[in-house]
C-alpha cells in the first residue's frame, strides 16, 4: 500500500528541512547570548531589580501596567519581562527567550509562505524552494540580529508574533470563505483581526499595522479568491475603517497635538525634514537588505544626516523619486505582476508608522523585522522567475551560484553580528569608530568603560563628546554624573559652564539619565561633586530652556523628589502637580502629592486629593495599590477625627 504520494513526500522533506533550518539558527546564535544590558534596556527594565518577596505583587503590577515605552504601555511585552524578574542579573536568560521568540516567529513566517505560495504561478517543486529559501533569508539575515539580541526589542518581536499569528488565521479564514464555509470563515477572519490585533498593539503600538498587511494581501495575492456576500461590508468595518482612523489620527497629531510638537522640538527637526529624510532611510533599508553591507549594521544611527529639502542633500530627490516609483508600481501592477506588488506594498506597509510623521528617531534597523517577510518572498520568487525565463543552462547556473553565494554571505554576517553583540567592549568601540558623530555610540562606549572599570578612558570619551556635541546637554551631564560615582568635585568654572549649557543647549534622553543619577546619588549622600544649589539651578534652567521639549515632565519629577528630600514640600508639591498636569498616568506621583500635602498640614486638600484618586483609579489599579489605598484611608480617617468641625474642605494650616 502506498502511504505517501509524490507531493506528500515532498512536503515531508520540506518540513524536515525547515526543522533543520530552525535547529541550525539556534545552534548558530546560542553561544553568543552573553554581553550586557545596554541603552534602552535600563530605562525599560531596570525596575525588575526592585522585585522582592515583600513587594512582589505591587512591583509586578506597577511594572506591567505603567510602562512608558509607548502610548499604550506595552503591557504584554512587559509581562514577558516581569516573568523573568528573578533573572535580572543574567542577560543570557533574557536573550535566550528573545531567540526562542525569533524561532517561533520564523515558524509562523514559514506557515504564511506555505499558505500563500500556492497563489503564485510556480510549479509545486519551485514553491517548496520558494518557501524554504524565503524563510531562511528571514531567519538568518544579519539585519535581524539587533532585534533578537537587543533585549528590549522583544517588544517588536512579540508585536510581530501576534501580527503573524493574525495573518495565519486570516488566511485560513479566507480560504474557508472561498470554500463557502461562511460561519467558521467569518468567525476566523474576525478573530484574527480583533484578538490578534489587540494582542499585537499591546505588545507594541505598530501592531496596528496588522490591518494594513491584510489589505496588502487582499490587493495582491488574495484578489482572485472567491468572496461571499457581505464581504465588502466586512472589509469596510474590519480593515478600511481602522486604516482610515489610524491615518486620521496621524494627521491630527501632526496638526494639533502639543505632545507631537514637543517631541519634534526634542528631536531637533521638523515634520517636513523627517518625511524627506525617510525617503533616503527607506532606500538605505532596501540596500542594506539586498546588499548586506557589514559596515551599516548596529544601533548607532542617530548621526543620520537630515534632508532639509529635495536638494539638500541632493540624493534626496533621487530617493524620493525611487520610493514614489516603487509605490506607484506596486499599485499599478497589482493585477499583473502580483508577487512584485505584494513584496513592495508589504515592505512599505511595514514602515507606515515609523517612517511617517510620528516623531521618532530617523533610523533603526529593527524596523525591518516584519517588512523583511515581503522582501525575502519577492527576492526568492524573482530569482526563480528569472531562472525559468533564462532557458540557457549556463545562465541558470549563474543564478544558482549567485543566490547560494549571497545567502552564504548573509549567514556568515549573521554569525559575525552575533559575535559582536556578545562582546560589549568591542561592540561599543566598533560603533564609536564607525559613527563618531553618534551620541548613542559615544555614550555607550563611555558607559561600557565605566562598567568595566576603565575610569580614565570613560572620562576621556566624555571630554571628547563635549567638543563633538557642543549643542547638547547630555555629554556634560554624563561627565558630571560620572564624577558622582568617583567622588570628584566640580570647580566653580565647571559649574558655571554647566549653567551656560543647560540654559540654551538641547536636552535629550542622556541628559535625563545623567540627571537621574546625579539627583539620586546626591539624595543618598554619595555625591558631593555637585552642591545642592547647583542641582536645583540645573533643573530649573533646563525647565526654562525652550529646547527641553517632551522631557519637562521628567525634570519636574526629579525636581520634586530633590525638593522633598530637603523638606521643601511646597516646591516639591508644585513640581509634582506640573508633572501630573503634563501626563497623569503614574499613581505614585499622586501618592507623593498626598504625602507632601499632609507634610504641609493642608489636611482638607489631602482629603480631596485622596477622593480624586479613588474616583480616577481603575479596578486594576485598586488591586495593585490596595495597601497604599488602605494606608491613606487610615490617614484620612485620622484627619477626620482630629478635625471634626472642618466639613467644608477648607485648608487648616
Amino acid at each position: 500500500m502506498k502511504l505517501l504520494n509524490h507531493y506528500s513526500i515532498a512536503e515531508f522533506i520540506l518540513g524536515f528541512l525547515f526543522f533543520l533550518l530552525l535547529i541550525s539558527h539556534v545552534l548558530l546564535l546560542l553561544p553568543y547570548l552573553g554581553g550586557m544590558f545596554i541603552l534602552d534596556d535600563f530605562s525599560n527594565l531596570n525596575a525588575l531589580k526592585d522585585f522582592s518577596e515583600d513587594n512582589f505583587w505591587l512591583k509586578f503590577g506597577q511594572f506591567v501596567t505603567e510602562g512608558g515605552a509607548g502610548e499604550l504601555g506595552r503591557p504584554i511585552s512587559l509581562l514577558s519581562f516581569a516573568l523573568q524578574y528573578h533573572a535580572w542579573s543574567d542577560i543570557q536568560a533574557f536573550k535566550y527567550v528573545n531567540l526562542m521568540i525569533h524561532v517561533l516567529n520564523g515558524s509562523l513566517v514559514f506557515w504564511i509562505f506555505v499558505l500563500i505560495a500556492p497563489l503564485t504561478a510556480l510549479s509545486p517543486h519551485q514553491r517548496h524552494i520558494l518557501i524554504f529559501l524565503a524563510t531562511a533569508i528571514w531567519l538568518f539575515h544579519p539585519i535581524q540580529i539587533s532585534t533578537t539580541l537587543y533585549v528590549v526589542q522583544r517588544m517588536a518581536q512579540l508585536s510581530t508574533l501576534f501580527i503573524l499569528l493574525g495573518i495565519v488565521l486570516y488566511l485560513k479564514g479566507r480560504f474557508l470563505l472561498a470554500a463557502d464555509k461562511l460561519k467558521i470563515g467569518f468567525f476566523t477572519v474576525s478573530g484574527a483581526v480583533v484578538i490578534c490585533g489587540i494582542l499585537a498593539v499591546f505588545s507594541k503600538e505598530n501592531g496596528v499595522l496588522l490591518v494594513f498587511y491584510l489589505l496588502v494581501l487582499e490587493f495582491t495575492l488574495l484578489q482572485s479568491l472567491k468572496t461571499p456576500v457581505y464581504w465588502q461590508s466586512w472589509k469596510f468595518v474590519f480593515l478600511y475603517l481602522p486604516c482610515a482612523l489610524l491615518i486620521a489620527y496621524l494627521l491630527y497629531s501632526v496638526g494639533f497635538s502639543q505632545k507631537t510638537h514637543e517631541n519634534y522640538i526634542t528631536l531637533g527637526f521638523t515634520v517636513t525634514e523627517r518625511l524627506l529624510t525617510q525617503s533616503r532611510v527607506l532606500f538605505d533599508y532596501l540596500l542594506q537588505i539586498l546588499l548586506v553591507n557589514p559596515e551599516q549594521f548596529g544601533l548607532a544611527h542617530d548621526d543620520y544626516v537630515l534632508s532639509h529639502s529635495l536638494l539638500e542633500p541632493s540624493i534626496t530627490l533621487f530617493t524620493t523619486g525611487v520610493v514614489l516609483a516603487f509605490l506607484i508600481a506596486g499599485f499599478w501592477f497589482r493585477k499583473t505582476v502580483i508577487v512584485f506588488s505584494f513584496s513592495v506594498l508589504w515592505f512599505f506597509a511595514g514602515h507606515l508608522l515609523e517612517s511617517s510623521v510620528i516623531p521618532l528617531m530617523l533610523y533603526f534597523e529593527h524596523r525591518n523585522y516584519l517588512p523583511l517577510v515581503g522582501v525575502s518572498f519577492g527576492l526568492v520568487y524573482g530569482c526563480l522567475w528569472l531562472y525559468n525565463y533564462l532557458k540557457q543552462s549556463k545562465m541558470q547556473g549563474i543564478i544558482i551560484f549567485s543566490g547560494a553565494l549571497w545567502l552564504s554571505f548573509a549567514v556568515y554576517l549573521c554569525w559575525v553580528q552575533a559575535t559582536i553583540w556578545v562582546n560589549p567592549l568591542y561592540q561599543s568601540n566598533l560603533w564609536a569608530e564607525k559613527h563618531p558623530d553618534s551620541r548613542i555610540a559615544q555614550s555607550l562606549k563611555a558607559f561600557v568603560y565605566i562598567s568595566l572599570g576603565f575610569e580614565a578612558e570613560s572620562e576621556q570619551v566624555y571630554r571628547e563628546m563635549l567638543v563633538r556635541f557642543p549643542n547638547a546637554t547630555g555629554p556634560m551631564l554624563l561627565l558630571y554624573g560620572r564624577r558622582c560615582f568617583f567622588q570628584e568635585n566640580l570647580t566653580d568654572v565647571e559649574i558655571n559652564a554647566l549653567y551656560d549649557k543647560v540654559k540654551t543647549a538641547r536636552a535629550d534622553s542622556a541628559s535625563i539619565a545623567a540627571l537621574n543619577t546625579i539627583v539620586n546619588e546626591r539624595m543618598a549622600g554619595r555625591c558631593q561633586a555637585i552642591s545642592v544649589e547647583a542641582v536645583e539651578k540645573t533643573l530649573q534652567y533646563l525647565l526654562e530652556n525652550p529646547q527641553t521639549g517632551s522631557y519637562k515632565r521628567n525634570l519636574y519629577v526629579l525636581q520634586s523628589l530633590f525638593y522633598s528630600h530637603q523638606s521643601k514640600f511646597e516646591q516639591a508639591l508644585q513640581g509634582i502637580e506640573q508633572a501630573i498636569a503634563l501626563k497623569d498616568d503614574t499613581p505614585d506621583y499622586r501618592f507623593w502629592r498626598l504625602a507632601w500635602l499632609l507634610s504641609l498640614n493642608r489636611q482638607a486638600d489631602t482629603v480631596q486629593a485622596f477622593a480624586d484618586i479613588e474616583k480616577q483609579f481603575s479596578f486594576l489599579q485598586r488591586l495593585i495599590y490596595k495597601d497604599e489605598l488602605d494606608f491613606w484611608q487610615r490617614e484620612i480617617a485620622k484627619i477626620a477625627l482630629s478635625n471634626p468641625k472642618n466639613e467644608q474642605g477648607q485648608p487648616t494650616q
